[in-house]
């Protein structure tokens, strides 16, 4: 059976459980999964909030070597995969 995604969000300081949710047969998948932490750039506010899961997308990597000087080498990623073994020991 093919499933679709969906990601909702309770808050269980709330005492919000998701009930709802898992009365229309959702998958629970436990408190850990999704982001864990919030946060705002003061410096860029038109950002808006974002979770620390973008710190490890490739467009903030890439950010990253850009801030330092290292130009981007198109051998180092393919679609949304950073290869790691391909980028040299001294830009690690």
């Amino acid at each position: 059976m093919p499933f679709r995604l969906f990601t909702a969000y309770s808050d269980p300081e709330a005492r919000e459980l998701g009930t709802i949710y898992m009365a229309c047969n959702f998958m629970y998948l436990g408190q850990q999964s999704g982001a864990q932490r919030m946060f705002f750039d003061p410096d860029k506010p038109e950002r808006g909030y974002f979770t620390d899961r973008s710190f490890r997308s490739r467009s903030a990597y890439k950010r990253y070597a850009k801030a330092l000087g290292i130009a981007w080498q198109s051998q180092w990623q393919s679609s949304d995969t950073i290869h790691w073994d391909a980028i040299p020991e001294d830009i690690l």
